[in-house]
């Protein structure tokens, strides 16, 4: 029987830099692109060679941009778990890492499905595969596919402790400029701000409620990627207003 890690596959590190204060972005290319991809809200596991612990981290950018230019894009929040460390510390470009794609939570629609909406939820470093998702819709778009694997409307949620902390805003503020059936709102914790598209409070049954002016709940698929009590709030909120538990898609951590 062959071992684990004959899954993994190279990727050298090609670009860092700082997403925020607390978050690094990191570009790996991986020769192998053509042969291998993931799905859109997919993660990577990471075997370090110097570290004998596994890392995972979920991607940024989408399968089509990965499979046309072997570029894969991790955003890597801080913390003392030692891949991340080395990620944060050590890592340089020309590093190269075995990585593996990873999860059962994805996005693919498929040319026989129905169009639906898509309402997007998340909270800090679990942007990224909301992200993920969003890059795709938009590169689909621009490569004039078929309709049935376009979203009607999209609306992102996004909440994080502080301004700084909201990741791709810049770009996102102009995908929503750019995209009249795309929308973002955004939810800062630990500060006040006086901007008339970021509250200051955590996503509540309110704002959720409020979500469904901007797609149709009767035809809408939800991704969620948030901390496991604030997901099983936004879950049961999603529940009463009769979302079906099939069309709920959650990544959650503790």
């Amino acid at each position: 029987m062959e071992s684990q890690e004959s899954d993994y596959r190279s990727a050298t590190v090609v670009e860092i830099w700082d997403l925020s204060p607390t978050v690094k972005g990191l570009k790996l290319h991986a020769e192998w692109h053509k042969k291998k991809s993931f799905k859109a809200g997919q993660w990577v596991h990471t075997n370090i060679p110097s570290i004998n612990r596994l890392g995972g981290y979920t991607v940024c950018n989408s399968p089509l941009e990965f499979s046309n230019t072997g570029i894969l894009q991790l955003a890597v929040k801080y913390s003392d778990h030692a891949p991340t460390l080395w990620f944060h510390e050590k890592c340089k470009i020309g590093d190269t890492i075995l990585i593996e794609f990873g999860g059962t939570v994805f996005y693919d629609p498929k040319p026989q499905d129905s169009q639906y909406d898509l309402l997007l939820i998340g909270a800090g470093i679990g942007m990224n595969s909301l992200y993920s998702i969003l890059n795709l819709v938009i590169e689909r778009e621009a490569s004039a596919v078929d309709k049935k694997l376009l979203p009607g409307k999209v609306h992102l949620m996004y909440s994080s402790k502080t301004k700084q902390e909201l990741l791709y805003k810049e770009k996102l503020d102009e995908i929503e400029k750019n995209h009249q059936n795309i929308s973002c709102q955004y939810f800062v914790t630990q500060e006040r701000l006086n901007e008339p598209n970021i509250k200051h409070c955590r996503i509540n049954k309110e704002d959720v409620e409020n979500a469904f002016q901007m797609v149709d709940k009767s035809k809408c698929k939800v991704f969620l990627c948030l901390p496991f009590e604030m997901c099983n709030e936004i879950e049961d909120t999603l529940l009463n207003h009769d979302i079906l538990i099939d069309e709920i898609f959650s990544i959650n951590w503790w």
